[in-house]
């Protein structure tokens, strides 16, 4: 965690340690949060948690998925141990959600991919998407997306870590492309009825 008290022009740690770490169910590490404040003493969070390792090649590849966590103050965290997205086959991982509450619904964008040819290969990363009504059931919809690998260029074998954001002229979407974004970071643009 880190505090801005001059408007988000500087930030600094409040405490060395973690407000989400290793625990008894899950012990391997927790990673890519993202934390949202719902209500005035309400706060809910999602994040990557691992479930262990996968031997793929001899080399281990880690596992993980999206749970839930909540809060009254942000810092102290509650963790039921709600898996949100698991994967839909042996050996995905789903990781590093955005959540925007558009009106009562809970709508994420996250990220996936497989254990086997991962690094720009066949199980490359893709975005996948998710609709809640309560931030802690959620129903998978990748169909509804809304954006796919392009044929060529920088976003044609990974489309990766997403971030979700209402602006004054739209949503949008920045992702990472190819090579987990050895160009850059690149922008979607929401369409309510797409061509």
């Amino acid at each position: 965690l880190a505090i801005s008290e001059d408007g988000g022009e500087t930030f600094s740690r409040p405490f060395q340690g973690p407000v989400v770490d290793r625990n008894l169910n899950e012990p391997y590490f927790t990673a890519s949060p993202f934390g949202l404040k719902v209500e005035e003493n309400e706060w809910m969070m999602w994040y990557a948690s691992s479930t262990g390792f996968m031997m793929v090649n001899e080399k281990p590849e880690p596992l993980y998925e999206i749970k839930f966590a909540h809060s009254t103050d942000g810092i102290h965290w509650e963790r039921p141990n709600i898996t949100c997205i698991p994967p839909s086959k042996e050996g995905e991982c789903t990781a590093r959600p955005t959540v925007i509450k558009d009106g009562s619904l809970f709508k994420m964008w996250f990220t996936y991919r497989g254990s086997h040819d991962y690094r720009d290969g066949a199980g490359a990363y893709r975005i996948g998407y998710a609709e809640s009504e309560n931030g802690r059931d959620w129903t998978r919809m990748d169909d509804r997306v809304g954006i796919g690998y392009s044929e060529s260029g920088w976003d044609s074998t990974m489309q990766t870590y997403p971030s979700v954001i209402d602006a004054a002229h739209g949503r949008y979407l920045f992702y990472n492309g190819n090579g987990f974004g050895a160009t850059g970071i690149g922008v979607a643009v929401w369409q309510d009825n797409p061509a």
